[in-house]
């Protein structure tokens, strides 16, 4: 394979990943992903909200992390990209999954819930 083969390849591995390609050149590749919400958050935001009335703080928090949220960018060195392969340059790239904030609402979301099951297990 040549390294433009490899380079569409990994093309297409980041596109299959939810990764969009703002520029690409001979240098290399800049790839934005655009912010998401807490999957986990919101369903168990939900649950809680229809099956016991409670859930609206952890909703809450979903959406503050959704808004305070930036999409993730990277840039991607051509050579590097059909040398390594997508997974191994995104990874070198040094993307920044999450914050402190999304790791403060999961904990709290948690203690929440568990305090809730545990309050109405007891009654």
């Amino acid at each position: 394979m040549t390294s433009i083969d490899l380079t569409n390849d990994a093309l297409a591995q980041a596109t299959a990943a939810g990764w969009q390609i703002v520029s690409r050149d001979a240098a290399g590749v800049q790839f934005r992903k655009p912010k998401e919400w807490s999957k986990a958050a919101v369903i168990l935001g939900l649950v809680l909200l229809i099956f016991y009335g409670f859930g609206l703080l952890i909703l809450l928090l979903a959406a503050l992390d959704y808004a305070m949220a930036k999409d993730k960018l990277i840039y991607v060195p051509a050579d590097q990209l059909a040398r390594d392969g997508w997974k191994a340059a995104k990874q070198k790239a040094a993307v920044t999954v999450g914050g402190l904030f999304k790791t403060a609402a999961i904990i709290i979301g948690l203690i929440v819930g568990v305090t809730v099951l545990v309050g109405l297990a007891m009654r």
